[in-house]
């Protein structure tokens, strides 16, 4: 047996062992998941959080390389790693988990997409003020590991302006908490801004407790063409 194959069939022998056989994929598929053209040993289909301690942990005292993975839409980002042992595929790991309109919070899984998300609180009137070009794809957990942003940055801010709470799953499988599920929580560090925009590289996002804020029904942009960078800065400050 070729060196490759032994250390891929260990990689999903110990996944077996640790999350359960039916939550690890047919490896026929793991090319989808490939990350700087490497493809990982294992893809496992995380539907609870136990899944992403569990691997993490198994992945920890076996010295395996793990990526997460929400919609794979900015799996290009930072240092490309040499090798890829496991991805998490957290896509069936998206539900919504508590829903206050009238606290204007939402607690949900870091795999629901941005698009998901929207159409549940603004059932309410509500709204999540993040952008991403294609928020049919991107998860809650990516647009926060990668800090991106849209244009509505420059009205709300950036989307861990947003975010209240948190859950991390740390590399060795512990999990942590920050923040909590109240607007006006003051108690502890605010650890929540740390883990936005760190790739997943201090810890997979878990669950996220936004902050909403109320939906306008219309809304609208005005573009203007001015000769000078003067006049531009002028109505800006308007």
């Amino acid at each position: 047996m070729y060196c490759g194959d032994f250390v891929t069939s260990n990689t999903v022998l110990l996944l077996e062992q640790t999350v359960g056989v039916n939550k690890i994929l047919d490896s026929v598929h793991n090319e989808k998941y490939s990350v700087g053209g490497l493809v990982p040993d294992a893809v496992v289909l995380v539907e609870e959080e136990k899944d992403i301690s569990s691997a993490l942990m198994t992945a920890s005292q076996n010295d395996l390389v793990v990526c997460p993975w929400g919609g794979g839409t900015h799996q290009f980002l930072g240092n490309l790693p040499s090798r890829v042992d496991i991805v998490l595929d957290l896509a069936k790991y998206n539900r919504v988990l508590d829903f206050q309109p009238a606290d204007l919070t939402v607690t949900v899984e870091a795999g629901i997409t941005l698009s998901a998300l929207k159409e549940v609180v603004s059932s309410s009137e509500k709204l999540v003020p993040i952008e991403s070009p294609v928020s049919d794809r991107a998860t809650i957990g990516g647009i926060l590991s990668t800090g991106r942003s849209g244009s509505l940055r420059y009205t709300y801010g950036l989307p861990k302006d947003w975010v209240i709470g948190s859950r991390i799953v740390s590399a060795n499988g512990d999990v942590s908490k920050s923040g909590g599920k109240v607007v006006k929580n003051v108690t502890g560090y605010d650890l929540n801004k740390l883990y936005c925009g760190s790739l997943g590289t201090l810890g997979v996002i878990s669950e996220v407790t936004f902050k909403l804020a109320p939906h306008h029904p219309s809304s609208g942009a005005i573009i203007a063409g001015v000769s000078s960078l003067e006049i531009a800065c002028g109505i800006s400050s308007l």
